[in-house]
């Protein structure tokens, strides 16, 4: 035979296909992808989180829902999309873990133990395989869920961009916590024990564990707060955390050597220290910048991020304070905004926070009738309460007992409360029939209620 003689079959073949190279429908890997995202459910369990995702969206959104969770903004948005979390992970960690022991149940792992394939990458692509399912679904339903509160944002500042990325890390921790459970654990009821485990740690551990410990849970419990954003070094934290941990279940479910695991579960235990160290957000200064109504009329101002609730808030704001001007007066209205050095001077209303008072993935009051009452009680509550340092005691100092009351039925025009003490009655009264004694002690008190000076309280108590 000629030294030049063709080669045969399979050697043509192995000298025409690089390792690698193209065949018929893309690349082999990419091939492998399809074939696992077919066989494994991942594409059902992806299509299930996008569309109940998308419907709970929809329902929200109907007319008739009332009950607002958020005001216009991307924390709301995402406290949505960490809300519902706690139910896709359960899924996609049930589901992984029932994909993980599929070899087990159909007593096929001797036989693709020969296959030319390492036994690390048939593995690793089944379990891309259910992660691509389930993100792909989870990102249809955030991507959704911003999208209906897009029209409605008044403030894109802050970190929220770096909080989606979190929760989008915590659904992939459980998806392979589940998937090494079930590579790891014999038998097929380690689908539904990672699901009741699951449930359990994420339902019952956060009452009973330190607090500030569940913000090592992977879903659930993200800092999510309008006015505040996520501190930096809580969020790289937390992105080290859940990397770890994806990492740490990804080697115990692949490799062989599963002593490997000790890498990235020493790096989640360097992260421990860092996610739990002081507080786990810092107020927004931009986010809590005051912006006021441009018309004509008492000047009322809210927080940046709830700008988008302004025209309807001013409104009520200037009807409630004209309805009160016989007894107090003031030089504008604002929104109160957390900190000890964002105290307003006395003549300018403190008006009640507007976080959760949207209506959901819509835009303005959910309850505007609520949200007029609450700025006339604003008007009549002290802060000498059990937080403030002046009430540190559980029960309210009792000079406010009477003083609040009395305020309260002076602005709304009523009696006091049956409730309220005996001396507020009869202070009520006296108040009641001498208007301009009524304006004086009102304005005494929005000072005293305001900085909680007890001695002028426990007078006016008196008087």
């Amino acid at each position: 035979m000629s030294a030049t003689a063709a080669p045969t079959a399979p050697s043509a073949l192995r000298a025409g296909r690089p390792r690698g190279a193209a065949v018929r429908g893309g690349p082999l890997w990419g091939r492998v992808l399809g074939t696992d995202l077919r066989r494994s459910g991942a594409r059902a369990v992806g299509l299930v989180v996008a569309v109940a995702g998308s419907a709970l969206v929809l329902a929200e959104a109907l007319p008739a829902t009332s009950v607002g969770i958020w005001s216009s903004s991307w924390a709301g948005a995402l406290w949505w999309i960490d809300s519902w979390d706690f139910l896709w992970t359960l899924l996609a960690a049930t589901s992984a873990a029932w994909v993980a022991g599929r070899e087990r149940r159909r007593r096929t792992e001797e036989l693709l133990a020969v296959t030319p394939r390492p036994a690390w990458q048939r593995v690793s692509t089944t379990w891309a395989a259910v992660v691509v399912g389930v993100l792909a679904g989870w990102l249809v339903q955030a991507g959704i869920t911003l999208a209906a509160v897009f029209p409605e944002v008044s403030y894109s500042g802050g970190r929220w961009p770096v909080v989606l990325a979190l929760l989008a890390l915590g659904v992939l921790v459980g998806t392979t916590v589940g998937f090494a459970a079930g590579r790891m654990l014999p038998g097929r009821l380690v689908a539904p024990g990672v699901a009741v485990v699951g449930f359990v740690l994420l339902a019952w551990l956060p009452a009973v564990a330190p607090q500030g410990l569940a913000r090592l849970l992977p879903v659930g419990f993200a800092p999510l707060w309008e006015g505040v954003q996520v501190r930096a070094g809580t969020a790289a934290g937390l992105a080290v955390w859940s990397s770890a941990l994806t990492a740490t279940a990804l080697v115990l479910a692949v490799a062989r050597r599963r002593w490997l695991a000790l890498v990235p579960a020493a790096a989640a235990v360097v992260a421990v220290p860092v996610v739990l160290a002081g507080s786990a957000t810092e107020p927004d200064p931009a986010a809590q910048a005051l912006v006021c109504a441009q018309d004509a009329g008492l000047p009322v101002c809210v927080q940046q991020v709830h700008a988008g609730l302004l025209d309807d808030a001013a409104p009520l704001v200037r009807e409630q304070a004209a309805a009160v001007r016989s007894l107090v007066s003031w030089s504008s209205a604002q929104e109160a905004v957390p900190g000890p050095d964002q105290v307003p001077p006395p003549d300018v209303l403190v008006l009640p926070g507007l976080e959760s008072e949207a209506r959901p993935f819509r835009s303005g009051l959910s309850d505007p009738e609520e949200y007029r009452g609450a700025v006339l009680d604003s008007m009549a509550i002290s802060t000498c309460g059990p937080n403030s340092a002046a009430g540190s005691g559980r029960q309210l100092p009792p000079a406010v007992l009477v003083t609040d009351p009395v305020a309260a039925a002076l602005l709304r025009r009523s009696e006091v409360a049956p409730d309220a003490a005996r001396a507020a009655a009869a202070l009520h009264e006296r108040l009641a029939a001498d208007p301009a004694a009524a304006r004086a002690w009102m304005q005494e008190y929005q000072v005293a209620s305001r900085s909680c000076d007890l001695p002028v309280l426990q007078r006016l108590a008196g008087s």
